[in-house]
């Protein structure tokens, strides 16, 4: 076929269709449901844009960079399984940043800006929760605070108010 062709009605295929050559392939006129094959589907090297609300299961993977633009959310929260980001340096935006249930943080970690935390928080092994790198007032909770069982050096002028008891010698 060559030219402009116009078909209307239903056409099948019973072998493979190629195309070549720099002319389009246009179905934006219709409204129907675009179908492709059961089998793998590879969409060329050039840029795909997919706009709409768009479902997708089974797994998709990517080769190149992933952009999102405007204010549609990007929704996983429909999954149960594991959020999985690269190896590389994430960057999460900079509005808040929720993060329920167990968490762990492993490896050096770099923090900036203010964190709450809603529940305990624990540390086990022997890495170091560094502040020293702080010019900050360090506050603790309103309640009983127990400092390990280690040597506690306290430097620069210090006030104590309340009741102070000393269960060892004071030096």
């Amino acid at each position: 076929i060559s030219g402009a062709t116009t078909h209307s009605g239903t056409t099948k295929f019973s072998a493979a269709v190629s195309a070549s050559g720099t002319s389009n392939i246009d179905f934006s006129g219709s409204g129907g449901t675009f179908l492709t094959s059961t089998g793998a589907v590879t969409i060329g090297t050039g840029d795909v844009t997919i706009s709409g609300a768009t479902t997708h299961s089974g797994t998709t993977k990517f080769s190149a960079a992933v952009s999102a633009s405007g204010t549609s959310n990007i929704d996983f929260s429909g999954s149960g399984g594991t959020f999985l980001t690269s190896t590389g340096a994430v960057t999460i935006g900079t509005g808040d940043v929720t993060i329920s249930g167990a968490t762990t943080i492993s490896g050096a970690t770099t923090h900036s800006g203010t964190t709450k935390f809603s529940a305990a928080v624990s540390a086990s092994g022997t890495s170091n929760i560094d502040f020293s790198g702080s010019g900050g007032t360090f506050l603790t909770s309103t309640g009983a605070v127990t400092i390990g069982t280690g040597d506690v050096t306290i430097s620069g002028a210090t006030t104590h108010s309340g009741t102070t008891k000393f269960s060892a010698a004071v030096s």
